[in-house]
C-alpha cells in the first residue's frame, strides 16, 4: 500500500498562529479599552453616598431645617446664584443664634468629618431655564462654581438633575456634603480621600 503523501504543514501552521494572536489580542484590547475605565468609574463612585456620608448628610440636613437663623428665601446669595457653598468653620454660625446649638452642630460637624456644605434647590438644572441650576453652571464652567473641587464637580455631574423627579415629599431644597476621610493601607500609611453625599431638605 502506497503511503499516504504528506505535505509541508509548517506554513499553515504559521498562519493559525499569527491569526489566534490577532484575535485573542484584540479581544483582549477590547476588555482593556472597556473594562478599565468602568473599573476607575467604579473606584471614584464608590465614595459616593456610602453609609457613613448619608449619615453625616442626614444631621447637616436636620441643622438646616432647625435653623433658628438661616432662610433660604431670605438670604440674598442663595437667591442671586440658586445655591449657597459654605465651608464648615461658618456653617453653624450661618444655621444658629443659639450658642448652645451652635456648640452642638460645630461638635458633630467635626465629629463627621464634614468639610464643605452646598445649599441648593431641590433641581439641580432648572426646568424653566436649563442654563440655571447649580449642575449646569459646573458643567458650563461657570465662574460661580471656581471654588469647588474637582471632586466635587465631578459628583454634581454624576447626580441627576432630579427635573425629571419631583420630590414625594415637596422638598424644596437639597443639600450637598463633602467629607474628608483617612485610610490606613495596612503599614501605617496614611491617605486622605474625600466622600460625599446630598440629601432632600425642606423648610
Amino acid at each position: 500500500m502506497k503511503k499516504l503523501y504528506k505535505g509541508n504543514n509548517k506554513g499553515f501552521v504559521l498562519v493559525e498562529t499569527l491569526i489566534a494572536t490577532v484575535f485573542v489580542a484584540a479581544i483582549f484590547g477590547i476588555i482593556y479599552i472597556n473594562f478599565f475605565p468602568l473599573m476607575g468609574e467604579y473606584e471614584k463612585r464608590e465614595n459616593y453616598d456610602d453609609v457613613d456620608s448619608k449619615y453625616g448628610t442626614y444631621w447637616v440636613k436636620r441643622f438646616v431645617e432647625d435653623s433658628d437663623k438661616f432662610d433660604f428665601k431670605n438670604n440674598s446669595t442663595f437667591q442671586n446664584n440658586g445655591f449657597l457653598y459654605i465651608d464648615k468653620t461658618n456653617f453653624c454660625t450661618n444655621m444658629f443664634n443659639n450658642a448652645e446649638k451652635k456648640t452642638i452642630c460645630t461638635n458633630m460637624l467635626n465629629n463627621l468629618k464634614v468639610t464643605k456644605i452646598i445649599l441648593t434647590n431641590y433641581y439641580l438644572v432648572n426646568p424653566h431655564n436649563p442654563e440655571l441650576g447649580i449642575k449646569s453652571l459646573v458643567k458650563n464652567k461657570d465662574s460661580k462654581t471656581s471654588s469647588f473641587s474637582e471632586e466635587l464637580k465631578d459628583y454634581i455631574s454624576y447626580l441627576p438633575d432630579y427635573k425629571s423627579y419631583k420630590s414625594l415629599y415637596k422638598f424644596d431644597y437639597r443639600v450637598i456634603v463633602e467629607f474628608e476621610r483617612e485610610s490606613k493601607d495596612g503599614i501605617g500609611n496614611t491617605g486622605k480621600y474625600k466622600t460625599f453625599s446630598t440629601m432632600e431638605v425642606k423648610k
